[in-house]
């Protein structure tokens, strides 16, 4: 009788792995997730959100490419344990890194510390997947590969939708209960009409808060009642004006900080851009009454309490000595063309590690372009964007138990085609669904519109697993045993140049020649299409 999915937990070792992976996947998806959500908001049109999202999408793959090589020397060279000790002490200064980050919201750090967090991944790699043949037994190879992408992709769900709340709670441009330091001050100071900003402010609220403005009485420090309420709506719509509210005469005593200074420097604001710069010039217009919006830096706490967790659980795995210390580090370029080499020498390893790459691919392009077709096509807030990624990843999750289930003891190489061909009608549903939205009559419901997109992007998650679990479990497997480090760091570099050129195809149509998302994920229907038909011949003689 097979063995149930999850008996691999009974290895104390093992569930070590698993939690300290799982709290470093959380951790880079968070980071990953909600510096795009910042990068759309702060963007002054979605042209430069695109971009800004092409940029963080080809940085983070980037020390992969660069540094897999050694990674997987150091992986075979030294104690896998000792790597992925090390690697996640690097995670904890990374997020320190991201909490100063966010906290300066200097564009380029952040950019450069989504970089570090690539080079930390990077490292933990080819240990985190090496060390999996020396903790399970060879039956228990898909099985324990179906629970670390399961936990893997959970770690996504979570990361991606707290990404959403932890935009909304620390960066939102909307006002709320909140968002003031003193606002009955406010009133008076908008009441006395004593400065140039007050004065145009008041004449841009609508009729409800102007009533309740004049209605005040500061002698006696008595509100209208629900004046709360009234001020609120007043600066949101202010916020929310079809352009910016800025004005040199205006605004020509207020101190503007560097960050609406680089707004107001970009004469074609549009979009998320507009209300980001409104709620900017009100900060700075009156510092002691509103509070910054932009708060991200506190919630990067979060980031350095779960690095910190995880940094302890690794200790869990047990001490394993070096498969292979012998292991010299050598030159990337031809450690490359050794390793491309060594791939050939084993059946169908070397089409594994392309298929590997093809996959991921397409997984990261299609996680590029949901925050476009989410934010910009089909107007969807940060939160419910990142609840239909999180659909994507609940998908996966459930569908690599669903692949490590049909594997059973073996390897099931059906998977592979099959699961492409399910992807590709998965791709054409997002295609048509902005033209399904409009025969529908939804487009102003977005909670239908997170429905549907959520419900098919969690089908594709599931279809996409099946596809990938076999092909991971046979790299595993088919490596030779003192040359499994660097077989995966091969597969670590193939995989995230994949993600690198991802980046780059998503720019290409997204950008330069400026399709909509949609129309992406039509291109890639094609595309996998064919990969498709070319894993199903080249693995045939596995089936």
């Amino acid at each position: 009788m097979s063995k149930g999915v999850f008996s691999v937990l009974k290895d104390k070792s093992f569930s070590s792995l698993v939690v300290t992976q799982f709290l470093g996947a959380f951790n880079d998806n968070l980071f990953k997730q909600l510096l795009v959500l910042f990068m759309f908001a702060t963007a002054a049109s979605s042209t430069d959100g695109k971009l800004y999202n092409s940029i963080a999408g080809l940085l983070f793959p980037l020390p992969f490419i660069l540094f897999s090589i050694h990674a997987g020397v150091a992986a075979d060279r030294y104690s896998k344990r000792t790597i992925i000790v090390i690697a996640k002490w690097m995670e904890v200064g990374v997020m320190l890194s991201a909490m100063l980050a966010f906290y300066l919201q200097e564009r380029n750090f952040l950019f450069l510390t989504l970089f570090f967090m690539g080079t930390q991944s990077a490292l933990f790699g080819p240990s985190k997947y090496g060390v999996l043949p020396e903790l399970l037994p060879k039956k228990d190879l898909s099985r324990g590969n179906g629970v670390i992408l399961l936990t893997t992709f959970m770690a996504i769900i979570v990361g991606t939708g707290a990404a959403g709340v932890l935009k909304e709670g620390f960066g939102s441009t909307s006002f709320k209960e909140s968002s003031f330091h003193n606002s009955k001050e406010l009133v008076w100071k908008v009441k006395a009409q004593e400065d140039p900003v007050s004065l145009h402010l008041i004449s841009k609220f609508p009729a409800v808060t102007k009533e309740m403005i004049e209605k005040a009485d500061k002698a006696s420090e008595k509100l209208p009642e629900n004046w709360k309420a009234n001020l609120i709506d007043g600066l949101n719509a202010v916020v929310n004006n079809d352009k910016v509210i800025y004005s040199s005469e205006i605004f020509a005593e207020v101190k503007l900080s560097s960050a609406t200074k680089k707004m107001i420097a970009n004469k074609e604001i549009e979009g998320r851009g507009i209300p980001h710069t409104n709620r900017l010039l009100l900060e700075d217009a009156y510092p002691k009454e509103i509070k910054k919006s932009q708060q991200l830096h506190w919630a990067c706490l979060l980031f350095v309490l779960i690095a910190a967790l995880g940094t302890l659980t690794s200790y869990g795995v047990k001490k394993l000595p070096p498969s292979s210390p012998e292991t010299d580090f050598i030159n990337p370029i031809s450690g490359f063309m050794s390793n491309w080499k060594m791939l050939g020498e084993t059946s169908l390893l070397r089409a594994g590690v392309l298929s590997n790459t093809y996959l991921w691919f397409l997984g990261t392009v299609i996680m590029l372009g949901i925050n476009d077709y989410g934010i910009i096509l089909l107007k969807l807030s940060d939160i419910e964007t990142s609840y239909t990624l999180a659909l994507l990843s609940l998908g996966i999750a459930l569908g690599s138990v669903c692949a490590a289930k049909l594997s059973g003891d073996s390897i099931n190489f059906k998977l592979i085609p099959q699961g492409s061909f399910f992807v590709v009608g998965a791709l054409i549903a997002v295609f048509f669904l902005p033209y399904a939205i409009d025969a529908l009559d939804v487009q102003d419901n977005t909670k239908a519109k997170t429905i549907l997109l959520g419900g098919i992007l969690f089908f594709a998650g599931v279809v996409f697993a099946l596809a990938v679990v076999p092909v991971q479990a046979f790299l595993q497997e088919a490596a030779p045993e003192d040359k499994k480090g660097r077989v995966l760091s091969m597969n670590n570099l193939c995989n995230f140049t994949g993600m690198f050129f991802s980046s780059a195809f998503y720019w290409f149509t997204a950008v330069f020649c400026g399709m909509d998302a949609n129309e992406t994920m039509g291109v890639l229907a094609i595309m996998t299409l064919i990969f498709g038909l070319v894993a199903r011949n080249i693995f045939r003689s596995k089936f």
